[in-house]
C-alpha cells in the first residue's frame, strides 16, 4: 500500500495547524488570515476528494432508513474509535498499522478532528467550499464515534 497520500495530507494539515498557532481571529469573514485559512482549508480537503475514496457505508441523498449496526459494523466503529484516539505523531507512526480500509476511509475525519479539537484551527463552516462533501461523505462517522 502507498502511504504517499497520507504523509502528503499530514504535512499540508500540519501547515494549517501552524498557521492558526499564537493567533487571534476575529471570526469575521473580512479577517485576511481567516479566509487563508479557509483557503488552506479547502485546498486540503480538495486534494482528499481527488486522492481518497469515498466512504462506501454513506448514504445516499434521500435514504431515511435507519441504519442497524451489525457485529460487523461494531468491529469497523470500534477500530475507527481506536484510530481517532490517535494523536498526531501516533498516527503517523501507527498508518502502516491500521487497516487499509478503516484508515482510507475514517483519514479525513481524523484530520478534521485534530486540526479542530487539538490544533484550534479556526473555521466557520458555511465560507469553506469543501463542508458539504465532508458533511455528505463522513458525518456518520462523526456521529457513530461520538464517545471518542
Amino acid at each position: 500500500m502507498n502511504y504517499e497520500k497520507y504523509t502528503d495530507s499530514l504535512e499540508m494539515m500540519d501547515a494549517l495547524v501552524t498557521r492558526s498557532a499564537n493567533k487571534t481571529f476575529t471570526y469575521h469573514i473580512d479577517d485576511p488570515e481567516l479566509t487563508a485559512i479557509h483557503a488552506d482549508w479547502d485546498e486540503l480537503y480538495e486534494y482528499v476528494y481527488s486522492n481518497f475514496k469515498t466512504p462506501e457505508s454513506r448514504r445516499k441523498q434521500g435514504d431515511t432508513d435507519k441504519v442497524t449496526v451489525t457485529p460487523e459494523i461494531e468491529k469497523e466503529l470500534a477500530s475507527m474509535r481506536e484510530m481517532f484516539k490517535l494523536n498526531r505523531e501516533e498516527i503517523e507512526e501507527q498508518l502502516h498499522e491500521i487497516p487499509p480500509q478503516i484508515l482510507e476511509q475514517c483519514f479525513p475525519v481524523w484530520m478534521a478532528r485534530y486540526m479542530l479539537a487539538f490544533g484550534r484551527v479556526p473555521v466557520m463552516p458555511m465560507h469553506l467550499t469543501t463542508w458539504n462533501k465532508f458533511h455528505n461523505y463522513y458525518g456518520y462517522m462523526v456521529i457513530y464515534c461520538q464517545d471518542w
